[in-house]
């Protein structure tokens, strides 16, 4: 046979067999990524993360507010503490009252910033007592920022020892007294104290301008802070 007749021939095998292969390509392509994705999923890693549960992200932990510090820190029992005291703002100005219940090591299990009693211009927590399952707290709030101008008014807080929350609340008023007066108790725990069945509130206090003649005074209420 002559070469020359050979020629047609060759090129049109070589034209199928390049047609061949452009047709198999994508086909082998996509063989491969079968077996890759059947051998990624069959993989111990991939079974893994296919049947490893979730993890449970642990409670994002209690945080005292910036500019708190602390009046008093009393135990409870259990290993834990009440710690009460005030939260100012950037200025150092304007305390609001703050308590919360920390371990013994110093980590907090709950914080509480409690509201400012209605008509007070600032606050503070300064005292706290627990007793069957209730911590007690007192308040004392100014109605000015200046305190020549100012009176000090006294509250008491019922407050679940688990979790904070607030069971009662109620002014305390000074036996006897009445007009413009103002109330404070001294840093001594034995000024609000749990005894015989009730909360003993003891300190002094003062009418008008009168502060430097302050009278003793002494009260008690029960465990819902009723007289």
């Amino acid at each position: 046979m002559k070469i020359d007749s050979l020629v047609p021939l060759l090129a049109l095998a070589a034209l199928g067999w390049a047609l061949t292969a452009c047709a198999a390509e994508p086909a082998g392509e996509r063989a491969a990524a079968v077996s890759a994705a059947s051998q990624a999923a069959q993989s111990p890693d991939a079974a893994a993360a296919r049947t490893e549960p979730a993890v449970a992200m642990p409670p994002t932990a209690a945080e005292i507010p910036a500019g708190f510090s602390s009046y008093a820190s009393e135990s409870i029992g259990g290993n834990r503490q009440c710690v009460v005291g005030a939260a100012t703002d950037e200025d150092g100005m304007n305390p609001r009252p703050v308590v919360y219940l920390a371990e013994t090591s110093g980590r907090p299990v709950w914080v509480r910033s409690l509201d400012l009693p209605a008509d007070m211009h600032q606050s503070r927590a300064t005292h706290c007592v627990g007793e069957g399952g209730a911590l007690y707290v007192l308040l004392q709030s100014d109605t000015q920022a200046q305190q020549s101008l100012s009176q000090t008014v006294l509250h008491a807080l019922k407050l679940d020892a688990r979790s904070g929350a607030t069971l009662a609340q109620a002014p305390l008023s000074v036996p006897g007294a009445s007009g413009a007066v103002s109330a404070w108790v001294g840093e001594d725990p034995a000024g609000f104290a749990w005894r015989d069945a009730g909360l003993t509130v003891s300190g002094q206090y003062a009418l008008g301008e009168g502060r430097d003649r302050p009278q003793p005074f002494r009260l008690r209420v029960n465990g819902d802070l009723q007289p």
